[in-house]
């Protein structure tokens, strides 16, 4: 109602503005619909990346998986009880990351 009425004053008050404001609002719905686009279209590939490494979200991964570099290609230490343990740290000593169990905080 408030965009209808800010139009409705546009058009009574100031009719030579009314197509300079009618341009700035399609440039701003055309914008709006391709940032849609954009994400959606990156929400997509990231889901056929997805199903090409791991075979989808409901299913476990092919093959088994390597923990021994992260996403970055940094060297992973993975300590004894970690892959099991409920809470865990994660300290990087010299360009290592060192994934260890920890005690719950008190």
């Amino acid at each position: 109602m408030i965009f209808g009425y800010i139009w409705w004053r546009a058009v009574v008050d100031q009719p030579q503005q009314l197509l300079s404001g009618a341009i700035f609002w399609v440039a701003c719905v055309a914008l709006t619909g391709v940032v849609i686009l954009a994400w959606v279209a990156w929400n997509r590939s990231l889901a056929r990346r997805r199903i090409a490494k791991f075979g989808g979200r409901k299913l476990r991964a092919s093959g088994p998986i390597d923990f021994s570099t992260d996403a970055l290609g940094q060297p992973v230490v993975i300590a004894e009880g970690a892959l099991t343990a409920r809470l865990v740290g994660v300290d990087l000593v010299d360009g290592v990351k060192l994934i260890e169990p920890t005690a719950a905080p008190r």
